[in-house]
């Protein structure tokens, strides 16, 4: 069987509100709010509470490796993956991996754990930072099926792959 065995992801639970940013910065803005990380959540911490939730759906398929893609590691000098998989409490044997540097290393490492084989948890995490009414924030907005403006949100998912040959 080969595919996408369980999906989840993680928003952090504080909220800002955009006419807030407003009245602060004097510009910006807008309707509803944000989501914000808190000073402690960077992209590893977001990442294991998505991967949480992904093996939480699915308990039976436990992965033969973790894959970490983010473009802002919270680690430099360490591997992130490692991290998540001491998080999630799973066995030593399971191989842990980061794909970096890009913001597309979420869809690569996703693309390229169901062309492989095993069972592989993909977690994609990432953090914007930077002033709430710089150029970067207001131009870089994409809207969900909802409509809202999700520009400025911490994001982070997970899906657990399974791939044991044969084609998609």
């Amino acid at each position: 069987m080969r595919g996408i065995l369980s999906a989840a992801g993680y928003v952090p639970y504080r909220r800002l509100a955009r006419a807030d940013i407003a009245a602060f910065m004097g510009s910006g803005g807008g309707k509803g709010t944000r989501a914000v990380a808190s000073h402690d959540e960077d992209t590893t911490t977001l990442g294991v509470e998505a991967a949480r939730l992904a093996l939480r759906s699915n308990p039976r398929h436990l992965p033969d490796a973790l894959w970490f893609a983010t473009s802002q590691p919270a680690y430099l000098d360490k591997t992130n993956a490692t991290a998540v998989t001491a998080a999630l409490r799973l066995p030593a044997d399971v191989a842990a991996y980061d794909f970096g540097g890009a913001l597309r290393s979420g869809m690569g490492s996703l693309v390229t754990a169901l062309r492989g084989a095993g069972t592989t948890l993909v977690v994609a995490s990432d953090v914007r930072e930077g002033l709430p009414t710089s150029g970067d924030r207001r131009h870089t907005a994409w809207r969900g099926s909802s409509g809202r403006d999700r520009s400025t949100i911490p994001r982070s998912s997970a899906r657990n792959c399974t791939s044991a040959g044969g084609s998609m």
